[in-house]
């Protein structure tokens, strides 16, 4: 007997879908950030947008 709710084989073709996507950006070179705890994602965004990496003048 399952206390939680059952899972439905949509439910797992969709989290299978999902890791996959993650793999592949992983894969790329993709990073995953931890937005620090008390921080909405709107606030982190703010902070962060200025330290952008200025590239060579031409």
């Amino acid at each position: 007997m399952s206390l939680g709710p059952s899972i439905t084989t949509e439910q797992e073709d969709k989290q299978n879908r999902l890791n996959e996507l993650m793999a592949k950006f992983l894969a790329k070179g993709g990073k995953i950030e931890k937005i620090p705890y008390g921080m909405t994602g709107e606030m982190y965004r703010d902070m962060n947008k200025g330290k952008k990496k200025k590239g060579r003048k031409k």
